[in-house]
């Protein structure tokens, strides 16, 4: 009797890969065919217009809550008090985080993600956004603090979600990017003013030089697993790092604009240069 013949295994998912393809180079070289030009098209508008009704339906649902919220004003403030007095400022704030983690969970959204991260900044310290006219502002209290929590919350998020399914991974990532965002933003605060840790005002000199470690490291990192999303990040806090202590310690003489105006210019063309090269290989 001869053995029936074995199914091949299907090789496990890699989870979300994207690439960039200029469709109509490849066609115009012969690497495409015709059929293929027109099948890959039609999978790239498939994509494009599931995100153009996601950020649609997010609109939506703001415009939605909105208008009720103008509606029925009254109840709504009845109903915030009530959860004020019941739970306070920091319960009220801690369900709203857990409700934003759930959302994200269930419907895998990256915008209930990152606002998930955002709503987990006041638990640790004040923190806001403040404008006025021609002015903005951030404000960040305790930023040696939200500086190590959200580093923390962003490596776990990005190591454990391997064990998620595929479709929702795409929410961890986006948890993980706004956590690191936050770093980034923490220490550029503390690189200024310093910050207090353990009842001790750690001066700012120091966070000058743990923020361009960091920056170095989390840009090696990316580097070499083909992260471009952190290594442009890094990139971009790494020249406000620098432009920041640039004019802090040199000020504004004209000899300065000009070889800050040069050291821009190499770095554009070095990322230009980065995000131009080839993928080795697909990325998680």
């Amino acid at each position: 009797m001869t053995e029936p013949e074995k199914t091949p295994a299907r090789p496990a998912p890699r989870g979300r890969v994207k690439v960039v393809l200029d469709l109509g180079e490849l066609l115009e070289s012969g690497r495409i065919t015709e059929e293929e030009f027109e099948r890959l098209l039609a999978l790239s508008r498939k994509d494009t217009k599931k995100h153009a009704f996601a950020v649609a339906a997010v609109l939506a649902l703001i415009a939605i809550v909105s208008g009720t919220v103008g509606l029925f004003p009254s109840f709504f403030d009845v109903l915030l008090r009530s959860l004020y007095d019941l739970l306070g400022a920091t319960g009220l704030n801690l369900l709203f985080v857990v409700l934003a983690g759930a959302g994200a969970c269930v419907s895998d959204s990256g915008f209930l993600a990152a606002l998930c991260a955002l709503a987990i900044v006041p638990l640790i310290g004040r923190a806001g956004l403040f404008y006025t006219h021609a002015s903005y502002a951030v404000a960040i209290t305790e930023p040696a603090q939200t500086a190590a929590v959200f580093a923390l919350l962003g490596a776990a998020a990005y190591s454990q979600r391997g064990r998620l399914e595929p479709k929702r991974q795409r929410a961890a990532v986006i948890f993980s990017r706004t956590c690191l965002f936050l770093v980034n933003m923490s220490l550029w605060t503390a690189s200024l003013w310093g910050a207090d840790v353990g009842g001790a005002h750690v001066p700012d000199l120091v966070f000058v030089v743990v923020w361009a470690l960091a920056l170095a490291a989390a840009a090696g990192w990316g580097a070499a697993r083909d992260k471009r999303w952190v290594v442009n990040v890094c990139a971009v806090f790494g020249s406000i790092h620098f432009y920041t202590q640039f004019f802090e310690r040199l000020g504004y003489a004209p000899g300065v604009l000009l070889a800050s105006g040069a050291i821009a210019l190499g770095i554009l063309y070095g990322l230009r240069a980065y995000n131009s090269r080839p993928r080795p290989g697909p990325a998680a």
